[in-house]
């Protein structure tokens, strides 16, 4: 007998959720952007799952969800895409125990001359927030901390982090992939810009309906 212990990888999806998909794959499967009523289903299929993502942050503007193939391209959308907005390299923080998918992308932007903090965490896996006050620069645009961690679980004190940035006028990314559908989300009380989710790690189907959510909420 098997048993399936490596859920921070991904989760199987639940049988309503394969029923769903089903169901959407047999009847809503024209091209969203035709205006015939094949294209107007597959159209509303995904605006009702955007509307689900939202409520399920609590974001109270549905448009503010950005769907992408991945949990990855979700964070490089957020990270190269405020990183993209300068002309000069400028100054970011993250932890260092991000995931690939924000740590690759920031070693190719030290490389391109940006200034890049790797806060250090404790024995237990947790940042300290007097460690971020230290970092920030008068150049510091973003810093991007993953809220739960998906080797050890280690849940950061984003709320507390995301404050300290704020109070700088930096913005500020989680990657919250191993968190969203797990634990309770509120993006109108979590001061963060953008957020990175995805339903594999919650039951739903394996590279789909990823997002990154910019800060349409604020």
């Amino acid at each position: 007998m098997q048993i399936y212990l490596d859920h921070s990888a991904t989760t199987p999806p639940r049988p309503e959720v394969i029923a769903k998909m089903q169901a959407v794959m047999a009847e809503a499967w024209g091209n969203p952007s035709s205006l015939h009523v094949w294209g107007q289903r597959s159209a509303m299929a995904i605006e009702v799952a955007r509307l689900q993502v939202a409520q399920l942050i609590n974001a109270p503007h549905p448009e503010s969800i950005i769907f992408t193939a991945g949990g990855t391209e979700a964070d490089n959308l957020a990270l190269l895409g405020i990183a993209r907005q300068y002309e000069t390299p400028q100054h970011l923080v993250i932890s260092s125990v991000e995931h690939a998918a924000i740590a690759e992308p920031v070693r190719q932007l030290e490389q391109q001359g940006w200034q890049v903090t790797r806060l250090l965490v404790n024995s237990q896996g947790r940042l300290n927030p007097i460690d971020l006050v230290a970092a920030l620069q008068s150049n510091t645009v973003l810093v991007s901390i993953i809220y739960g961690q998906s080797e050890v679980g280690t849940l950061q004190p984003l709320a507390e982090l995301a404050h300290i940035a704020k109070a700088h006028r930096v913005l500020v990314h989680t990657d919250a992939v191993q968190v969203a559908g797990r634990l309770p989300i509120d993006v109108e009380q979590l001061p963060v810009d953008l957020l990175s989710c995805r339903p594999t790690n919650s039951t739903g189907p394996k590279e789909a309906a990823h997002c990154t959510s910019g800060k349409g909420w604020s």
